[in-house]
């Protein structure tokens, strides 16, 4: 039962601002597929340690390539990432702020910001 987004991010191009949408409270049901170019053409991921950084409306957020069950948040191959929202990302309603980080030896590289959109939800707790 999983739900999975698809994203183009350019590298070179912050373009317009993406976004998904979900429900608050889900929990290990959503994945996005990132798929990432560079100046237009697919931009192929090398060996790398990626980890998902987010900002909640709340002011909270994290660093995480982990989910809380112990499964690897992040797979790619190719051109495209597929990383799972954790539940903490989805504890508070409103746009949340991602970005990947690629990571490997000292070279430091993000995605620019997407948004994972999280509608309330409609019952208490």
């Amino acid at each position: 039962m999983t739900i999975t987004h698809e994203l183009t991010l350019d590298l070179k191009h912050k373009g317009e601002l993406a976004h998904i949408e979900v429900v608050q409270g889900d929990a290990f049901t959503r994945q996005v597929d990132l798929m990432l170019q560079c100046g237009g053409e697919d931009w192929t991921i090398p060996v790398c340690d990626p980890v998902v950084r987010y900002c909640k409306p709340d002011g909270t957020g994290g660093i995480y390539d982990t989910l809380p069950d112990g499964q690897p948040a992040i797979v790619y191959a190719g051109n495209v990432l597929t990383l799972a929202l954790a539940p903490q990302m989805l504890t508070c309603s409103g746009p949340v702020q991602v970005q990947v980080e690629l990571n490997t030896q000292e070279k430091r590289l993000a995605t620019f910001t997407f948004l994972v959109v999280v509608e309330p939800g409609v019952a208490p707790n």
